[in-house]
């Protein structure tokens, strides 16, 4: 895992993987606009991630940052970085339609995200 997008005074970092990190690179500018900075990892490997030194892996997902994972198949092995933070995903399977309309009925576009990511901060810092 590695940063893509870094920002010296983020309070958020959006991990994502494959073609979901141009996903999160749109959730990232989309909430600059709102006055809420993002770094966004790229996680192609997470053994390798978790096989580099402690201060390599809090360097890219800091412990003091509200962490937010998406990811387009299964979200349960994103619950370890992201522990209380917000888990974007879909764990289901069956439905056949086109990506774009499937992916904007369950949630899983910019705005949506965005929504849940300062409806959970803001939770946070009350």
């Amino acid at each position: 895992g590695y940063l893509v997008l870094q920002k010296a005074d983020a309070t958020i970092t959006i991990i994502a993987t494959g073609s979901e990190v141009a996903l999160a690179l749109n959730v990232a500018e989309s909430l600059e606009s709102q006055g809420l900075k993002a770094n966004v990892a790229s996680m192609p490997c997470v053994e390798w991630f978790e096989a580099e030194s402690i201060d390599y892996q809090q360097a890219v997902i800091p412990k003091s940052h509200f962490k937010v994972s998406i990811e387009a198949g299964a979200t349960a092995s994103w619950y370890k970085f992201v522990q209380d933070g917000l888990v974007v995903g879909l764990d289901h399977f069956g439905e056949s339609a086109d990506p774009t309309k499937l992916f904007h009925k369950y949630g899983f576009n910019v705005e949506a995200i965005v929504k849940s990511i300062v409806e959970k901060t803001n939770k946070s810092n009350k």
